[in-house]
């Protein structure tokens, strides 16, 4: 129930942020199912507060934990934004995990982008006594193939900590090629849980739409 309210209220929100900047990515993999997106507006044009959302979804084929399978993840995240420079964003909300349950949270998000690369790093931390800490990275690397065609790769990694472990940490690599707003190809992503250090890999192919 929790996964079909967070779809509909997803796609309530890109209804709403058509047109805006935002990427959408599904990805079908041998483990599991895939879904992220990150969605940001102003309240009004040119003003430098707005909003953002942000939302990943795993739904994995195995969830019976006796026969080594692993429960689906479901993360929010909501927040208002005020741009103090063109590259760096302050942003305060509410951070949202299926285990940890809602988290205030603030953060800050630096980004740039030019012809053929994009960068962003997002540091964040819950403002509570227990709460967890994490670094958000993503490189993106798009050269022109033709004149309508573009290479499009892209490395994405998170780390997430409470103050005495580690509790989860991801890398994405994704390769194919970019049509316009639409890139579809290969993709890999790797996932530790926990103090285990267990990688655990998951392969398939994605599409993704920048709106």
């Amino acid at each position: 129930m929790k996964q079909l309210f967070s779809i509909i209220i997803t796609m309530m929100i890109l209804y709403v942020a058509k047109g805006q900047i935002g990427p959408l990515e599904f990805m079908a993999g041998d483990r599991y199912l895939h879904y992220q997106h990150s969605v940001s507006r102003s309240f009004k044009p040119e003003s430098t507060v707005g909003w953002q959302h942000i939302a990943t979804l795993v739904k994995r084929y195995n969830t019976r934990i006796e026969k080594g399978g692993m429960q689906d993840e479901l993360m929010n995240q909501a927040y208002l934004t005020l741009q103090i420079h063109q590259l760096l964003v302050i942003k305060g909300g509410l951070f949202y995990t299926h285990i940890g349950g809602y988290q205030p949270s603030v953060g800050l998000q630096f980004s740039s982008r030019n012809k053929h690369l994009s960068t962003m790093l997002s540091p964040r931390v819950d403002l509570t006594a227990n709460g967890s800490y994490e670094m958000f990275a993503m490189f993106e690397y798009f050269p022109s193939l033709s004149q309508n065609k573009k290479l499009y790769t892209r490395l994405q990694a998170m780390s997430n900590f409470s103050a005495d472990h580690h509790n989860r940490s991801y890398q994405q690599l994704r390769v194919g090629v970019s049509i316009n707003t639409f890139q579809v190809g290969a993709g890999i992503t790797f996932d530790q849980y926990g103090t285990s250090g267990t990688i655990y890999c998951n392969s398939g192919v994605f599409v993704r739409r920048v709106f």
